[in-house]
């Protein structure tokens, strides 16, 4: 009866899912801190300040003018990725206030303290905060969800015949455009070159270069937008109108993390080695500091499916991600999408990466040691994907992933490499190496430690609750009979509780009722792999019919 009350009146399958993060995870909310006004660094720790009170005092002891003053003399060239005078700009709000006989540890939040490991103070430039809630920094649903949407538009795009035949069609219909595109950039490029003696002439053509590069850089961004947006609608179903798959399935927003999760540290651009561009930028530097959730920390959040019958049928149009999780009971069709894109993109960003490693040090000095460490964190989560010995899937989120993790690049890329490299040269017009793309990549040193940016691991608690080992009491079935008391364990939680018991030396897998009732009584908070007491109800020659949760 519940079966069918499930599936023709509703009903909501409630995966509950594990996030770790394998490497520090930043999600900006926008916010920007200055040094020379809202944080202040003390040995390894960082403190916001109240800005209230010091603008306040401030104010109130008339050192406005004074306080503006050195702020715009200091503030100039302060935007990211500069570093001119930051030893002087770094203290500059304790110095200020010790000029004026005041202590800057007044005005330190020092409740909201976050670790922080920098090699020099130099690199005190602006910081960009994680996104929060109540202070508290969270993992938002959309990015999990952004995660899967691509993946499985990857997977339909690179496993599926329709895929395939989408893909190579839409190649096929824009591919003498992108060339000519790219030749007629390439020429004028040529003619500029030719006319290097006669400044005016060069101005001239340099000016229609530019206007050439970004009307065909706009075409191919509306082209790649236009081409996504058909793939999503054929996965997902439309956005408007009949249908759409993604309505059903939904994530929540993670549980909070503690604030000593936090972690503040340098957000660094790595640079290809290149001949052509050593002199022209550094190899590496500081573009700003970041506010990470920092490595090896764990946060829930969940996904929730619609059961109902209306939302699945076949004649309203069952797209790829319906039948993706369609009577499923666990989410191993949408892992395996999430760890195909993710094993796909880290084989290309592995060869990627040799190439920086070939190169020699630069003045910036950007070891070999350094990007060994990072490279064989990449090695290291390849290998786990390729042996495909996760009970889960691997991604990347937030800031500093790449490109390829959030568009249909890396497909195209797999697809035809000729065409991506055009593509490429059109999205990156004025880089003399464009061919090479990407040629930067953002990093983060903690430890002496260069660590990539994003990198998660989630995993289906259900699921994952199943393969664990309980030390759980036997129970002769012979001496089982009605209001019996035994002892379980709670795999599920959602739709109907089921708890695992050892009966004849067996495991035996059984639903549950009563948790609802006692979680309304006691107050208590179920959790997945809880011990559990269990009132038999119903019982026929030995087998349990019936099964109450009375205490967790």
């Amino acid at each position: 009866m519940k079966e069918l009350i499930n599936k023709y009146i509703g009903g909501v399958q409630k995966h509950r899912l594990k996030i770790e993060t394998l490497t520090p995870v930043a999600i900006r909310n926008g916010e920007i801190l200055s040094p020379l006004t809202d944080y202040h660094i003390e040995g390894n720790r960082l403190y916001l300040l109240d800005t209230d009170k010091l603008m306040a005092d401030i104010d109130q002891n008339n050192w406005l003018d004074d306080f503006e003053s050195k702020v715009w003399e200091d503030s100039g060239n302060h935007s990211g990725g500069t570093e001119t005078n930051a030893k002087k700009k770094n203290r500059f709000i304790a110095d200020f206030l010790k000029e004026k006989g005041a202590s800057i540890k007044s005005y330190l939040k020092e409740e909201n303290a976050r670790n922080c490991q920098l090699k020099s103070e130099a690199e005190w430039v602006q910081l960009h905060s994680t996104i929060k809630t109540e202070n508290k920094a969270y993992i938002p649903g959309s990015s999990i969800k952004g995660a899967i949407r691509t993946a499985i538009m990857y997977q339909w795009l690179t496993d599926t015949e329709e895929g395939k035949e989408k893909l190579a069609s839409f190649l096929d219909t824009k591919q003498t455009d992108i060339n000519s595109w790219v030749e007629n950039i390439e020429k004028k490029k040529k003619s500029r070159f030719k006319a290097k003696d006669n400044v005016e002439k060069k101005d001239e053509i340099t000016k229609e270069l530019r206007k050439e590069e970004t009307e065909r850089k706009a075409e191919l961004l509306k082209l790649l937008h236009e081409f996504e947006k058909e793939v999503s609608n054929v996965v997902f179903g439309k956005l408007e109108g009949e249908y759409n798959a993604s309505t059903y399935f939904k994530i929540s927003d993670s549980y909070a993390f503690k604030i000593s999760d936090l972690r503040i540290a340098s957000l660094q651009k790595k640079y290809r080695e290149d001949e052509e561009l050593k002199e022209k930028r550094k190899k590496e530097f500081t573009t700003s500091l970041q506010e990470f959730i920092d490595k090896g920390k764990e946060t829930v959040t969940e996904i929730s499916v619609s059961n109902l019958s209306l939302d699945w049928r076949e004649n309203r149009g069952c797209t790829y991600f319906a039948k993706c999780i369609k009577e499923r009971k666990q989410l191993d069709k949408v892992f395996e999408a999430i760890n195909s894109l993710s094993r796909d993109f880290l084989e290309f960003e592995i060869r990627r990466l040799n190439a920086f490693k070939e190169g020699e040090k630069s003045k910036a000095f950007y070891s070999n040691e350094n990007l060994g460490i990072y490279h064989s964190m990449l090695k290291n989560l390849y290998s786990k994907l390729k042996e495909n010995n996760l009970n889960g899937a691997i991604t990347c989120i937030g800031f500093g992933k790449s490109i390829f993790m959030n568009t249909v690049l890396l497909a195209i890329r797999m697809q035809d490499k000729d065409i991506f490299t055009n593509i490429v040269k059109i999205l990156h017009a004025s880089h003399p190496k464009a061919e090479h793309f990407p040629f930067s990549y953002y990093a983060t040193s903690i430890d002496s430690q260069d660590y990539p940016l994003g990198w998660v691991k989630i995993t289906d608690v259900n699921k994952d609750a199943y393969q664990q080992k309980y030390d759980l009491p036997n129970f002769e079935r012979a001496n089982l009979e009605k209001d019996s008391i035994i002892q379980g364990v709670l795999l599920e939680l959602n739709p109907i509780p089921k708890v695992q018991v050892s009966i004849d030396g067996e495991k035996q897998y059984l639903n549950a009722n009563g948790l609802s009732k006692l979680k309304k009584e006691s107050g208590v908070i179920p959790q997945i792999g809880a011990t559990c007491s269990l009132q038999i109800t119903a019982i026929k020659e030995g087998e349990i019919k019936d099964i109450k949760i009375i205490s967790i």
